[in-house]
């Protein structure tokens, strides 16, 4: 009689362990599939050799609010740094979000996009940094990075830590490292 009832009370807990493992794997893919989610950036993080005339971009899984283009850009250094003068475009269907630099990009030297948390998609819904970004390389941006303190605590007059760029993990958002190569 106790081993059948051990036996069942096993059963009983694998069985629940199994429904909250199917529940959370759903509750995951429903989420993806019903929120915006940042799906990559190019250049890619760490890339190096890059050509000084590659195009720029980052794609989101569903439309982008325009009104949330200032909370991203291009910076010369790591994060935070100095801004690349330019202009993010969206794609037609919103989407995709290139950037065309106003000057050429200088060979042999890092740059970092730096995707702002506060971006929102056209509903007004936060976008998903979380899901995939970290895994693309993305580095979570402090709020001392953000302030232009960065790990040094030298100042260099860039201001990511405004309201539009959190995060609702408490960062400012994320960055991707990349390097030029040379002609």
């Amino acid at each position: 009689m106790g081993l059948r009832h051990v036996t069942h009370a096993s059963f009983v807990l694998c069985a629940v362990i199994s429904l909250v493992a199917c529940s959370e794997s759903s509750t995951e893919s429903e989420d993806v599939a019903t929120v915006t989610v940042l799906l990559s950036v190019q250049p890619t993080a760490g890339a190096t050799n890059v050509d000084l005339t590659t195009a720029m971009e980052i794609v989101f899984s569903r439309p982008v609010a325009a009104a949330t283009l200032g909370i991203v850009a291009l910076q010369i250094g790591e994060c935070p740094g100095p801004i690349v003068s330019g202009q993010w475009l969206l794609s037609q269907d919103r989407t995709v979000l290139r950037f065309t630099p106003l000057m050429p990009l200088m060979a042999g030297t890092m740059y970092s996009i730096h995707v702002g948390g506060g971006m929102m998609d056209a509903e007004g819904r936060p976008i998903d940094l979380e899901h995939y970004g970290p895994g693309m390389g993305g580095q979570w941006v402090s709020e001392a990075m953000a302030n232009g303190m960065g790990a040094t605590g030298m100042g260099m007059g860039v201001n990511h830590a405004g309201p539009g760029w959190r995060h609702v993990n408490g960062t400012y958002g994320l960055a991707f490292t990349f390097t030029t190569g040379w002609p």
